[in-house]
């Protein structure tokens, strides 16, 4: 029986900033944006689950379509083959990506629409191929940037909170808080597996924890479980070759956990000078039926336990 299993997705990638330069963090290029509304949200709204990605409703030209929150994209990115002769290269985990640079003169999801964003063209026809399901694009950083993201798994639910709102705390209960930094658009957070200091980036549009392959030299053999060969597909249309594994310790802050999944692969094309220290990414096998804030203001990772198995969540001023 073969141990090369189904395709999975990991988004997150990086922009140049001009075109013929180097490429590097998409956090370097200033970017024009104007919020049009900003009404909060009084419960949760519902988002639909395509393997492990965060699938909701975005409007473009008026034109409603499905897209994929993915804190690893650095802005908003629109499903559609690349023409331009002025394209530009970003990089995904296994190679470059045609991309093409424009203004968006109006997006809207959720409560909110937001004018003059600098967003980018990618043809995302393969990940369509393989999650066979028609998307928009993907709904990145930029546009969350000054929000609180909360996204409970279990019960399929998410909310965009403002800077003045806060959780009703009589729906759930804060179990850890967990501090991160930036590098780039990508927050950060300091772990440590089987005892080695890790840094690993918060993908919502990563589908499997990735362990960049140098890390393993770091780890003892002793504490890694190999259980098979993986098959990574990014936003480039190549994939890449790991190897699924499972540590003893994944330890982040007050976070303890055990036979934590990552799999392993040459990170190299990812990361850049803006990002060399990024070792990692933690998607869905992290985040999977856990409920988490990621707010990006404060730079705390929440992470919450149900009180009751509510389906909605009252946010209070």
């Amino acid at each position: 029986m073969s141990k090369l299993l189904h395709t999975l997705v990991v988004l997150g990638f990086l922009c140049p900033s001009i075109s013929g330069q180097s490429t590097s963090a998409i956090s370097s290029i200033p970017m024009k944006k104007t919020k049009v509304s900003d009404v909060p949200s009084q419960s949760l709204v519902d988002f639909t689950l395509l393997g492990g990605l965060i699938l909701m409703d975005g409007v473009y030209q008026n034109e409603k379509k499905s897209y994929i929150l993915d804190t690893g994209a650095p802005t908003l990115i629109l499903n559609q083959k690349v023409k331009s002769k002025l394209k530009n290269f970003g990089k995904g985990i296994s190679g470059t990506i045609a991309i093409e640079e424009i203004e968006v003169d109006k997006f809207s999801f959720e409560n909110e629409s937001i004018r003059d964003i600098r967003a980018f063209y990618m043809d995302l026809a393969h990940i369509e191929k393989i999650k066979k399901c028609k998307i928009g694009g993907l709904i990145g950083f930029d546009l969350i940037e000054d929000k609180e993201l909360f996204i409970d798994y279990p019960n399929q639910k998410l909310g965009f909170l403002t800077q003045g709102e806060k959780l009703n705390l009589t729906e759930y209960q804060l179990v850890h808080s967990l501090p991160f930094t930036m590098v780039g658009h990508f927050p950060v957070v300091v772990a440590k597996i089987n005892g080695i200091k890790v840094n690993l980036a918060l993908d919502t549009g990563a589908e499997v924890n990735v362990l960049d392959k140098k890390v393993l030299k770091k780890i003892a053999d002793s504490n890694i479980e190999i259980i098979e060969k993986k098959k990574l597909q990014g936003t480039d249309r190549k994939t890449a070759s790991g190897v699924k594994l499972s540590v003893d310790d994944l330890k982040i802050g007050t976070l303890v956990e055990h036979f934590s999944q990552f799999t392993a692969i040459n990170m190299t094309k990812l990361t850049h000078e803006g990002v060399k220290n990024i070792e990692g990414l933690l998607g869905y096998t992290f985040l999977k039926g856990k409920i988490v804030s990621i707010n990006f203001k404060t730079q705390r990772l929440n992470i919450y336990r149900s009180k009751a198995n509510s389906s909605e969540m009252a946010v209070q001023k």
